[in-house]
């Protein structure tokens, strides 16, 4: 059910199950998701496959007046999604952590905490990683920083990536 308000959006799931890259999640019960500019927003969405589980909700802003999203990952295979995503090169492993959209409506910055296990790119094991990631939807600069976990391997990372033409905003 979609209902749409002036300033808004609410969405409510019913129970089911949908099929992604041959594995069956389940939508939980009572999931609903409202988006409002002008309202508190509320609502959770639990999606769940065997052990993964991604976590959806609306709440309203720490730092501001409007509503943010956040979405909680346990142990996430991203090689579900990243063939739909990256075609050049092969992404596995399980990430866990918390994103936060802010502002979805206006803003859409993007913050995030991650943690990777068993990650491989192009079957060359890197293990697990702890990465900070924020987006700037205005700037389109991505910044991440991280390091692997391994006191034997050890990799730092640093990376300052600008994904808009400021010119064209594309």
């Amino acid at each position: 059910l979609v209902r749409t308000f002036d300033d808004g959006i609410a969405i409510k799931f019913d129970t089911t199950n949908f099929v992604l890259n041959g594995k069956r999640w389940a939508i939980e019960e009572n999931g609903e998701l409202e988006l409002r500019s002008n309202k508190v927003s509320h609502g959770e969405i639990v999606l769940k496959e065997s052990n993964q589980e991604i976590r959806i909700r609306t709440e309203p802003s720490g730092t501001g007046d409007w509503n943010d999203i956040k979405i909680g990952l346990k142990n996430f295979n991203i090689g579900d999604v990243t063939s739909f995503l990256v075609k050049t090169n092969k992404i596995e492993g399980v990430v866990s952590g918390d994103i936060t959209i802010e502002d979805p409506v206006k803003t859409f910055n993007v913050t995030s905490d991650v943690q990777t296990d068993q990650l491989r790119i192009d079957n060359d094991s890197i293990g697990q990683i702890r990465a900070h990631v924020f987006y700037n939807n205005k700037t389109g600069n991505l910044i991440a920083n991280g390091k692997t976990m391994n006191p034997d391997q050890k990799l730092d990372f640093d990376l300052n990536l600008f994904l808009k033409n400021l010119a064209t905003n594309k």
